[in-house]
């Protein structure tokens, strides 16, 4: 057996090697019980699906931006407050505040 022959059995193996390994994985990915058990596969076939709950799922994300824009307009002027202060006083005047406590 020359080397050339030795050399090329084992390419050949690697390869096959390699595709069997190929193949057991995309077989993996492939099966219908990899696809059930994707929680975003399920969600999104759930929501395809399902006209009522697109409908609650709109309704809900409109609530959920319209209590964070009423929260930011609510804690705006606290934060306008807290800016002013800062550049009246200086990181050192809130520390010395804090440090201090009200009066």
């Amino acid at each position: 057996m020359e080397l050339d022959e030795l050399f090329g059995q084992k390419r050949s193996q690697q390869q096959q090697e390699y595709r069997q390994s190929y193949n057991r994985y995309s077989d993996l990915t492939s099966r219908p019980f990899y696809q059930q058990n994707d929680i975003k596969e399920q969600l999104l076939n759930k929501l395809r699906s399902n006209p009522k709950l697109k409908t609650l799922l709109l309704i809900t994300v409109i609530v959920i931006i319209t209590v964070i824009v009423l929260i930011v307009i609510l804690l705006f002027p606290i934060l306008l407050k807290l800016l002013s202060f800062i550049s009246e006083n200086g990181i050192q005047g809130i520390i010395d505040t804090i440090w201090k406590g009200t009066k």
